[in-house]
């Protein structure tokens, strides 16, 4: 019950975060210096045309721990906007023992991030999801101490985000077991619809 309210209130933080308010990199205004996110790594990846800039937060104990220990991972849309928040909150509350370790994987991009998350979400979703299922999650599996069961996986996106978020779980359910759809956005509904209905 603890952890479903923490989870709400994430929802609702992310809900009144305006996309403008979080930098990508490289995109810092004039006079602003770049922050960096402690335990942060930022991996250039593509998928056939398209650029994709990940940024994994591994847990502050992660390059001591036991190397058989296994994480659970919580996948964020549009990190550029919204990977700091989300590691910032679960690591908050690992500190007070309201959630556990994680890795958070935040998929962005490395320019235009307004496109590009428009080409994926809502004019190519099934491409970004075959690119998120099939290279993306190999991917940190294979380089990061995860738990490679989907029962241990999360997506969480907003907005358009929350849209994709809802397109996964109806396309492909078995690719995440939780999923956390905030505020999804209005555009793209023809597509979801149908997917629902069949559900």
């Amino acid at each position: 019950m603890f952890r479903l309210k923490k989870l709400l209130i994430l929802i609702l933080f992310m809900a009144g975060l305006p996309l403008q308010i979080i930098q990508s990199q490289g995109d810092q205004p004039d006079g602003y210096p770049e922050f960096v996110i402690p335990n942060t790594e930022t991996i250039a990846m593509s998928s056939g045309s398209r650029d994709y800039q990940i940024l994994v937060g591994l847990p502050e104990n992660y390059s001591s721990s036991d190397p058989n220990r296994r994480y659970s991972v919580v996948y964020v849309l549009d990190a550029n906007y919204y990977f700091g928040a989300v590691t910032d909150f679960i690591r908050v509350e690992n500190l007070v023992q309201e959630l556990p370790n994680l890795i958070v994987v935040g998929i962005g991009y490395p320019q235009n991030p307004l496109g590009e998350r428009i080409t994926d979400m809502l004019e190519n979703p099934d491409q970004f999801l075959a690119f998120i299922g099939n290279e993306l999650i190999p991917f940190i599996d294979s380089h990061y101490q995860t738990d490679a069961s989907p029962a241990e996986r999360t997506l969480i996106g907003h907005s358009l985000g929350g849209q994709f978020v809802l397109y996964s779980l109806f396309s492909n359910p078995e690719l995440f077991s939780r999923y956390v759809a905030a505020s999804p956005g209005s555009p793209g509904w023809d597509t979801i619809i149908p997917l629902e209905a069949d559900f």
